[in-house]
């Protein structure tokens, strides 16, 4: 299995980002960058949304995709999961309306699976692409062109998996969190390159669309 990583901290990380956009501008965007709808994406971005605590968040990530200003014919889906099944958000249509596509299911969860890779493997199947780009509902994008461009081309150039650096906000810059973190990177670092594992971040990554499947 080929396996790339970009050590850039200017693509994606859990930070303040784009411009906000008003809904009609999100949509409009997303429209475009999604081409024609009868042909298959270049790439499908899943971001599973647990409706518990990330409605909001997902506004913010929706809004920095919408300033994708690449030549790739994009798709995004959002799987919603973790809600009253008689009481369903109010966000599901507000969120379809932005142009995105929404898979919901209240309960998603399975025996001795983690409810965040279920719900990547639900957002996954609905997914139109052969490439699956995978963020978390909290993550911002600093430069979402350059990100999902650089995903794209090193999948066509023969990556299964890949991954760029995510970095932290909202996080006390203290000495202990510091450290944390640090060893935190370094963990994955010696899993990647000592060990030839190729461990992945899990809130930003691009992979297979039939291997992770």
């Amino acid at each position: 299995m080929a396996f790339f990583v970009q050590d850039t901290a200017n693509y994606t990380r859990r930070s303040e980002a784009s411009e906000l956009l008003c809904s009609d501008d999100v949509f409009a965007r997303l429209i475009r960058a999604r081409g024609c709808p009868s042909q298959r994406p270049d790439a499908s971005v899943v971001i599973p949304v647990n409706a518990q605590g990330d409605l909001e968040n997902a506004r913010f990530i929706v809004n920095d995709l919408a300033h994708y200003q690449g030549n790739h014919a994009l798709e995004v889906v959002l799987m919603i999961n973790n809600y009253e099944a008689n009481d369903p958000p109010r966000e599901i249509d507000e969120l379809a309306e932005l142009g995105v596509a929404v898979v919901a299911d209240p309960a998603i969860r399975r025996p001795a699976e983690a409810p965040g890779l279920t719900a990547r493997v639900y957002g996954t199947r609905s997914a139109a692409a052969d490439v699956v780009i995978l963020f978390d509902a909290d993550c911002r994008l600093l430069n979402p062109t350059a990100l999902i461009d650089w995903y794209i081309t090193t999948y066509q150039a023969g990556a299964q998996l890949a991954y760029s650096h995510v970095d932290y906000y909202d996080m006390r810059d203290t000495l202990p969190n510091r450290v944390r973190i640090c060893v935190h990177h370094m963990a994955r670092w010696f899993k990647r390159s000592v060990l030839r594992i190729p461990t992945v971040r899990g809130s930003n990554y691009a992979i297979d669309r039939t291997m992770f499947l």
